[in-house]
């Protein structure tokens, strides 16, 4: 076992490990299209019969790379596929019960991250890597200091990757409260 790798519960199969990381968005807007309608650059996605597309503000730019589409994503217990990855815009194929403001999960666990990575013939640390300080971070612990929670609190909601793993929270230098 890599001890790094455990940090950020990778390679935690074996040790039946808690997921420690997810990638969260939210659908700014849910298009409808016809048959025959596009969408995306060069209409990477093109409607065979009445389709609905969530636009999802995160894409290349976000280190969300293309090789992302044909993935699945999660809004609610249903999964849709991915159909277009832009530099700032992901484009979901999903259903009428899909509203916009409604959150995604991107990356759904470790299990997910590994599929992820599988799917673009990388590495889980690679994905991991890529994803920039464009996107917030949200590192939720239960011991944080009352300081380090306000903190927490501001940053935006549209798009966040939390961790839950405590050894993760402490290397990234996020203070945690001590007892006198």
């Amino acid at each position: 076992f890599r001890m790094g790798n455990l940090m950020y519960g990778i390679e935690n199969e074996s040790m039946k490990l808690a997921d420690t990381f997810y990638l969260y968005s939210k659908a700014i807007s849910i298009k409808c299209l016809q048959p025959g309608e596009a969408v995306g650059y060069d209409f990477c996605y093109k409607a065979e019969k009445t389709s609905y597309v969530a636009i999802l503000p995160i894409g290349y730019g976000d280190g969300f790379a293309k090789s992302n589409i044909g993935n699945r994503v999660q809004f609610g217990d249903k999964c849709y596929d991915i159909v277009g990855v832009t530099m700032d815009i992901t484009l979901v194929l999903v259903d009428e019960t899909v509203k916009q403001g409604q959150e995604c999960r991107m990356i759904m666990g470790n299990r997910h991250l590994d599929a992820i990575a599988a799917h673009a013939n990388s590495i889980a640390e690679e994905i991991l890597c890529c994803l920039n300080t464009r996107i917030p971070r949200l590192y939720v612990e239960k011991y944080f200091s009352p300081d380090a929670k306000k903190r927490m609190q501001t940053l935006p909601k549209s798009r966040f990757c939390s961790c839950t793993s405590a050894i993760c929270t402490n290397i990234l230098s996020l203070p945690r409260s001590r007892s006198k």
